[in-house]
């Protein structure tokens, strides 16, 4: 339902199911990941203490009594603007000189983005952009303006930079499901780590001018290139204004660059960038509405920071220390064997932290793996990354030196580890190969008459070398004993954590339609920390819920089985309720199941399946 049964417009419903939906846990709710280190935000931490420094001094010195007042400036702060001019006319070595009057300030990049495609664009309209791209363009274009990012394929990572990019680039606006208003570029690239030669720049340029569209340059990353151990004399970091666009052959007014304070200056959460442009109408309308949403603390702390004497060596400070801090997950890269892209700009480099994925799910698995060691990294597949480049992962270096080792010993654990799974089976029982994400699936005991059993899922980890042991110990006495015991299992019972039982009790039972087992404690006259629930005969699926704090919080996962024909019924139910959020959508998997996850309240997910080959009529 898009309109989620009428509590907001179909647009508004949309955002919801579309978007929201989408986010996930981990960054909806931080505090569930309170010990994980986080390699998967693109956050400049190199310099925090310093720009911490400056935004004392500027709350201490510079806030007055008329700060509190309405924003002076229909574009932005007068000063502020003289301020980014100064800064980018220093800096990005424009062609002509940026005067105040062609800044408009922003509530930070993307708030700029959004201004701009807004103002451009009609809702239904596409942008070309070349792949692979953020993923935060998939919703920041879609959310407000309601343009579509329209992926433009190379063949190689490497040709991104090259030649190949502007024969795609024609291919894919021919090609376009809807009409192109503009090409937007990450320039330095996100998340390839480089940024484009002026000759590229330049031809693009040509494309705009000749397609009738307009050119975007997001530069959030302009002042964050390093010395790289992987380059002897890179292509040196060309802004779009350098460039003279009579030259290129294309109207100065289809150029429009974005920067902002968050990446380069360590501010993301200060939310100010700016939209620079030649095109006075463009500014006029961005600074219509975009200026009432910067804060004048926003602007204090800005002002501090730009006019500060100190500007110049932060930034030499900044890239020094993105240096090292490349440089020593590089070095641990080649020493572990982890192929990665070379980059010599921004604060991630992508690397293959799962080289032998052959399908999106089989690198999903490996993010899982990941994330289970306790280390937080960005997928390939959330790039828009070309089918033939899976197993490729997104990770942020410029963080303190003790996550950033911490974060490389958890990645070259899950990396370097060989699996090896031992059952006492026949040698046909299981495959003598495991791939990755594959499932074994064992029932206790050889009867299949004995009482239905629960499944056991095994997955392979993301890891170099998969091996399949079958041995028997050297005790053949206690072996036989030990499978005897074993024949007689039946039953497993799922464990999970709660920040909330009498919630949780509430969505399992009155949504999903589970049955309430029994609750701790029972006489209800305090806080209930404990709840048991069932799906079908009672012995057959239960789950425990256990209460923990927010702080305390880890999120669980269980595999449910269905019937033949109940799965796709469930599916169709649940995906009708609001109050429950599809993780992943019900699809065919390559090991033999037709499933789909939902997620509840805390973050905990249940997959529920059923098998394609056979089936379950669930009566069994």
């Amino acid at each position: 339902m898009t309109n989620v049964d009428g509590l907001l417009s179909t647009r508004g419903g949309l955002n919801v199911t579309q978007v929201l939906g989408r986010i996930p846990p981990h960054v909806l709710n931080p505090a569930l990941h309170r010990d994980e280190i986080d390699l998967s935000m693109a956050e400049n931490r190199v310099i925090r203490h310093e720009i911490i420094q400056l935004a004392k001094v500027a709350i201490e010195t510079s806030l007055h009594y008329e700060h509190l007042d309405w924003p002076k400036g229909f574009f932005g702060d007068a000063t502020l603007l003289n301020l980014l001019a100064s800064t980018v006319n220093t800096h990005f070595r424009p062609h002509c000189q940026v005067a105040a009057d062609n800044i408009a300030v922003t509530a930070g990049a993307a708030a700029g983005l959004d201004a701009i495609l807004y103002n451009i664009c009609n809702p239904g309209d596409g942008v070309l952009v070349p792949c692979p791209y953020w993923n935060g363009y998939d919703a920041l274009f879609a959310l407000h303006s309601g343009v579509h990012p329209v992926g433009v394929v190379v063949p190689s990572l490497e040709d991104s930079f090259g030649p190949a990019l502007l024969s795609a680039l024609e291919e894919s606006y021919e090609k376009a499901p809807c009409p192109i208003r503009a090409l937007v570029l990450a320039n330095p690239h996100n998340p390839l780590g480089r940024p484009y030669s002026r000759s590229i720049l330049e031809q693009c340029m040509a494309f705009c001018q000749r397609r009738n569209i307009h050119l975007v340059s997001d530069e959030v990353f302009a002042l964050s290139s390093f010395a790289s151990p992987d380059f002897t004399n890179p292509e040196p970091f060309v802004s779009c204004l350098s460039i003279n666009p009579s030259r290129a052959g294309c109207d100065p007014q289809r150029i429009h660059v974005v920067w902002s304070m968050s990446k380069d200056l360590s501010a993301s959460g200060v939310r100010l960038g700016c939209v620079i442009t030649r095109n006075r109408p463009l500014r006029d309308v961005v600074g219509l509405v975009a200026s009432v949403h910067v804060s004048v603390l926003s602007t204090v702390f800005a002002k501090e920071v730009l006019a500060s004497p100190q500007l110049p060596k932060l930034l030499t400070l900044s890239a020094t220390r993105l240096a090292e801090a490349y440089t020593t997950l590089t070095t641990a890269f080649k020493a572990t064997g982890i192929e990665y892209f070379p980059s010599y700009a921004t604060v991630f480099v992508l690397a293959r932290l799962a080289p032998t994925a052959t399908t999106w799910d089989e690198e999903m698995l490996a993010l899982r793996a990941y994330m289970q060691a306790g280390v937080a990294v960005v997928p390939g597949r959330a790039y828009h990354m070309p089918e033939g480049q899976k197993g490729w992962m997104r990770v942020t270096f410029a963080v303190s030196n003790e996550d950033l080792l911490e974060g490389i010993r958890r990645i070259n654990r899950v990396y370097s580890t060989k699996l090896t799974i031992s059952f006492p089976l026949e040698p046909n029982t299981l495959p003598a190969r495991l791939e990755l994400g594959s499932a074994l699936l064992i029932q206790p005991g050889n009867n299949r008459q004995q009482r239905r059993s629960p499944v056991i899922f095994i997955y392979s980890i993301p890891c170099r070398h998969y091996k399949y042991y079958n041995f028997r110990p050297t005790n053949e006495k206690n072996h036989k004993m030990a499978t005897n015991i074993t024949k007689s299992a039946w039953k497993v019972i799922p464990m999970f954590q709660s920040t909330s039982i009498s919630r949780t009790v509430q969505f399992y039972t009155e949504i999903l339609g589970f049955e309430l087992g029994s609750v701790k404690p029972e006489d209800g006259t305090s806080e209930l920390t404990f709840c048991s629930m069932f799906m079908g005969r009672k012995a057959d699926a239960n789950f425990y819920f256990f209460l923990a704090s927010i702080e305390e919080f880890k999120a669980s996962e269980a595999m449910v089985a269905l019937g033949t024909h109940e799965l796709d019924e469930y599916y169709r139910y649940l995906k009708g309720r609001d109050e429950v959020t599809i993780a992943e959508d019900i699809e065919d998997t390559p090991w033999g199941f037709r499933q789909f996850t939902i997620e509840d309240q805390d973050g905990n997910k249940l997959t529920f399946f059923k098998f394609l080959e056979g089936g379950n009529p669930g009566e069994e």
